[in-house]
């Protein structure tokens, strides 16, 4: 679990941050807002571990009403998460911007602040999202890399395969 764990971390981490980065840089002319997924649902209390508060995708149903399926198991919390967090996808469908009326004040994305919503039982700003997992991912891991495969005795590539 720690292997696949840490190869996700990494994998998903160097992607997310550099699309988020590269959309930023590009100046396509477009917001581009960020946010981490972190509410756990009551249909999932009883199956996942205490420490996983939400997994790849949980936000989808949170998206599209869930919550108010029929035969879901919620709580009051459930339906209110889900009303705000299809709140901040309609403005931004209908206006380009997450925000709106009685909703905390999403920033858009920007390089040097890099500001995220965190989407969990309250919604908080908070910057840099997994910063020293990312500075890891992108920058120590690539370093690593390079010197395990690079002999500079003899300045050639060596292809470990």
């Amino acid at each position: 679990c720690l292997q696949i764990t840490s190869f996700t971390l990494v994998m998903w981490s160097k992607q997310h941050f550099r699309s988020c980065n590269l959309w930023f840089a590009s100046n396509a002319g477009n917001p581009v807002y960020m946010y981490e997924f972190g509410y756990r649902a009551a249909v999932h209390k009883g199956s996942r571990p205490t420490f996983v508060k939400a997994d790849h995708g949980d936000d989808v149903g949170f998206v599209f009403g869930g919550c108010f399926w029929s035969g879901i198991v919620k709580m009051i919390e459930d339906e209110q998460h889900c009303l705000t967090i299809m709140k901040y996808w309609a403005n931004f469908v209908r206006a380009g911007s997450p925000n709106g009326p009685g909703l905390v004040a999403w920033p858009q994305y920007d390089r040097q602040k890099q500001e995220y919503m965190e989407l969990d039982v309250k919604q908080t700003v908070r910057q840099k999202l997994k910063k020293d997992r990312v500075h890891f991912a992108t920058v120590i891991l690539p370093q690593k890399v390079e010197i395990l495969f690079y002999t500079s005795a003899s300045n050639e590539w060596h292809d470990p395969l």
